[in-house]
């Protein structure tokens, strides 16, 4: 059976994550590891180890880049949805031309033309 945390530990683990947010803030500033030690010397009350920061500091950077991939998958598959809407205006108002740069900015965004280049050498080196 899992133990139930105390208001002091749950206390202690809200501090813990403001601490790492700040952290993170940071180094979305672009301060460096050195930068980021002197400024909570300076400012914080932590009594925080170095080693404690570094591990704040991966903790930041870990959701940065969760963070990151996330909004980048938002955003392919938002330029995926107004590609295809697109093309489909464009075809049905026989603007045959667009459609046509549509599917080679689709061929480009997802990376199909490497792809397809790397599977054919990979079936040659096959058959050989």
């Amino acid at each position: 059976m899992a133990k139930r945390k105390t208001k002091r530990e749950r206390a202690h683990q809200a501090e813990l994550e403001k601490r790492i947010g700040e952290v993170g803030g940071l180094l979305v500033a672009g301060l460096s590891r050195a930068q980021i030690l002197q400024y909570i010397a300076d400012n914080a009350d932590w009594s925080a180890s170095t080693r404690t920061i570094d591990g704040y500091i991966r903790k930041a950077t870990d959701r940065i880049r969760d963070a990151a991939k996330d909004a980048r998958r938002e955003q392919l598959d938002m330029a995926t949805m107004r590609l295809n809407d697109l093309y489909a205006l464009c075809m049905n108002s026989q603007d045959y031309k667009t459609p046509l740069a549509v599917v080679g900015k689709q061929i480009d965004l997802f990376g199909l033309k490497e792809a397809a280049v790397i599977a054919r050498l990979q079936e040659q080196e096959d058959a050989a």
